[in-house]
């Protein structure tokens, strides 16, 4: 089909979004392997001294960018619509980077105490705000630029973008996986699990630059240029659509549980 064909520029629109949901994602459950083993013994167990109330804080720990998420998406959502969607999604990379090498470099319990509980939360705080704008911004620039390119078929290219997440989900998983079997434990949790968090900052760099000298989307400049853009375009969607995007929000629910 002719329509599911791409020209040079929408397949680099497709690969620059995707190449970095794919590792927001991967940093995303990278972070939810370590919470339950590795971040449980070197900064939860020694801080809390209750096996289930550290068990519990990790697992907050994790949860912590699952409740700022929407934030993320209302902040980012708003620059995209303002700022252009191109330097927003280098922004949210930005952030994911930032996580990355902190929860990466971010010294045990024995170290420095509780503060080390506190920068994890943080870091984590940081991506799910990286997060929330990253998924929904990636899918509206590649829309915009399939769209401009005279591309058909924006669902199942949608499709195509939305697997690079799911290929950071398995690609974080496969990672951890075969770190932790292969590697001696004394070492992976010494230092073996720190470096793969510092392999996803340095794709994000890469995922940055690409977005970086790409291009914005023409949709969006027309509507610049016209002089038709909303001064408060999500808090606009939230007055104009609240009924839609409580139902999408209220799918999102039921597809994740």
């Amino acid at each position: 089909m002719r329509s599911l064909e791409l020209s040079g520029t929408a397949k680099r629109a497709v690969l620059a979004a995707g190449l970095g949901t794919m590792m927001d994602y991967y940093d995303f459950l990278l972070a939810a392997n370590a919470a339950g083993t590795v971040w449980l013994t070197l900064y939860f167990k020694p801080a809390f001294k209750i096996p289930s109330l550290a068990l519990s804080i990790a697992i907050l720990t994790y949860a912590i960018s699952y409740v700022v998420r929407p934030l993320g998406a209302f902040i980012f959502g708003h620059m995209g619509d303002r700022m252009g969607r191109q330097s927003t999604l280098v922004l949210t990379l930005l952030l994911a980077f930032i996580s990355m090498v902190g929860m990466g470099a971010t010294p045990t319990y024995a170290q420095i105490g509780v503060y080390s509980v506190i920068l994890l939360m943080l870091f984590r705080l940081i991506l799910g705000l990286s997060f929330g704008g990253e998924w929904g911004g990636g899918a509206t620039w590649v829309s915009e630029l399939l769209m401009a390119n005279g591309v058909g078929e924006l669902g199942y290219w949608g499709g195509v973008y939305q697997a690079f997440g799911t290929a950071g989900i398995a690609l974080a998983s496969l990672a951890f996986s075969l770190t932790s079997i292969l590697m001696p434990t004394s070492a992976f949790y010494a230092w073996g699990w720190r470096i793969l968090f510092y392999i996803g900052a340095v794709v994000v760099v890469v995922a940055a630059i690409i977005r970086y000298r790409f291009i914005e989307s023409p949709i969006f400049m027309e509507l610049a240029r016209g002089g038709k853009l909303l001064r408060q375009p999500a808090a606009a969607v939230l007055r104009r659509e609240w009924g839609k995007v409580l139902l999408l929000a209220l799918s999102w629910l039921y597809i994740t549980a």
